[in-house]
């Protein structure tokens, strides 16, 4: 089983590549091979004949995003022309990830794949844009859109307030936008399990990838993560938190963005943890690494 990471070095990409260790992987970064770079391309799946590419390359700075809107659109969407042309050619499965950021917030009940897209920002655009080149392009594959993407080993919502928790007495977090956040470890089990399974080889489509759980704000994941910590014994003290109603940000973010999971646990038969067994992991996982 040879298998393509694209984008390694990020968060999902670093995770998923000590996940699928057991098999022959090869793992490369942006500037290892800009997907843009059609020769390049065409020259390593030629030469490496992959069963599976796995793309975790993305413009993901949603900020940055509206000001370098063309460099986002030819990652996030120009570049997956090429990425398609040679998965189709050399037979082998897509797994791609996308975005809650598809969607404007508005409906106020847990998303799902059939529902209508309609992007607020240029980062969920060019996101988009990508995904529907996919869809219809693409002959095997699977897009799985996720929320709050986080883990203890990157930089995350979910590590920042780690790191900074000794350092503030205080918090501003902002309460006005809702949703479940995602552990990358959990995803990443999940594309294991996709694959030892053989689930790559049929099922194809598109799939939210959300945690189970209660839907909460950005406050109350920050308040959750910090009595945790003070309830295993890592601080004595929980900081003081404040709610933000809202902070000032270039690009909008949809309020609501929780993604039903139904079709995917159904599909692949596959539990998807709650949200807050995840966060008490990853929380263990990060004072490990630093020596607790």
């Amino acid at each position: 089983m040879k298998i393509l990471i694209l984008g390694s070095g990020g968060q999902l990409g670093t995770i998923l590549a000590r996940s699928l260790h057991q098999f022959e992987l090869l793992c490369l970064e942006r500037n290892d091979l800009p997907l843009e770079n059609d020769t390049l391309l065409k020259k390593v799946f030629l030469n490496v004949l992959p069963n599976i590419v796995i793309n975790c390359a993305a413009f993901t700075n949603v900020d940055l995003a509206e000001k370098e809107r063309e460099t986002a659109d030819n990652i996030n969407h120009q570049s997956l022309r090429s990425l398609v042309k040679y998965c189709n050619k050399v037979n082998a499965t897509l797994i791609h990830f996308s975005t809650d950021y598809v969607f404007d917030g508005g409906k106020k009940l847990p998303y799902k794949e059939k529902d209508n897209p309609n992007p607020i920002n240029v980062y969920g655009q060019t996101k988009l844009n990508g995904d529907l080149h996919i869809l219809e392009n693409a002959k095997k594959f699977f897009i799985f859109r996720i929320s709050w993407l986080y883990s203890h080993s990157h930089k995350s919502f979910f590590q920042t307030m780690l790191i900074n928790i000794t350092k503030q007495k205080k918090f501003h977090i902002v309460n006005d936008q809702v949703g479940r956040p995602t552990s990358a470890n959990q995803l990443s089990s999940f594309i294991n399990y996709l694959i030892v399974n053989g689930y790559y080889k049929k099922d194809f489509g598109l799939y939210n990838f959300g945690a189970n759980g209660p839907i909460i704000s950005w406050y109350d994941f920050a308040k959750y993560i910090f009595k945790q910590a003070y309830n295993f014994g890592y601080i004595t003290k929980e900081p003081i938190l404040e709610k933000l109603k809202t902070y000032k940000q270039e690009a909008n973010r949809p309020k609501y963005s929780a993604l039903s999971n139904s079709k995917i646990q159904k599909v692949f038969d596959f539990q998807i943890q709650d949200w807050r067994t995840s966060t008490k992991n990853e929380i263990k996982y990060f004072y490990k690494t630093r020596g607790y």
